[in-house]
């Protein structure tokens, strides 16, 4: 009779993980989704809601919407975001405190000098320059309507006190190691 209560409740509490884990990558995707659905929105003042507070250390709130809402509503650039996608959700583990979950996404971003026409020079550095950014291969440049279309993927962590509900997100940034320090563990960024 003893196997069979160890038996039932391995398969119970295989169950119950099971479940939890799925909780958390819905409430994951529903606290991103409701994050992106604000910056496609330029409603940059609550996507501000689902990034981690150590950011606004480093960076006032005020501060970083003011350069969202600089960079999205530049007379000379028209910028926008579309077609976002959750690619995968890792399992959620829990650091000094907080449960971390890396999320990997991938987005369509366009890009339009408003200048009348970009020489050919003018041109090639801008899409270099993207390229160094985002990739070879992720960047090309529409002619007819002169605009720069960016397959962007991305990487962030969410991060929950809880680790159920009230998600919070860190975009991973390789080349701002000392930024990620601050807002991520140590065990988090030596993986970056």
């Amino acid at each position: 009779m003893t196997k069979l209560k160890l038996l039932l409740f391995a398969v119970f509490t295989t169950v119950a993980l099971n479940v939890h884990a799925q909780g958390n990558r819905q409430a994951i995707e529903k606290d991103f989704n409701q994050y992106l659905t604000f910056l496609l929105n330029k409603e940059f003042d609550k996507s501000m809601d689902y990034m981690v507070e150590e950011l606004f250390t480093v960076a006032p709130r005020a501060s970083m919407i003011q350069v969202m809402e600089s960079a999205f509503n530049n007379p000379e650039i028209d910028i926008a975001l579309k077609d976002p996608k959750i690619l995968d959700i890792g399992k959620s583990e829990l650091i000094e405190g907080k449960h971390y979950a890396l999320l990997n996404y991938s987005v369509v971003m366009t890009m339009r000098l408003k200048q009348q026409a970009l020489d050919a020079v003018t041109l090639e550095s801008v899409k270099a320059s993207l390229e160094q950014s985002f990739g070879t291969g992720n960047v090309s440049y529409d002619n007819e309507s002169g605009t720069f279309i960016i397959n962007s993927k991305k990487g962030v962590y969410a991060v929950s006190k809880n680790g159920t509900n009230n998600w919070k997100f860190v975009s991973i940034e390789k080349e701002q190691k000392e930024l990620m320090e601050k807002l991520l563990p140590k065990k988090l960024v030596e993986k970056i």
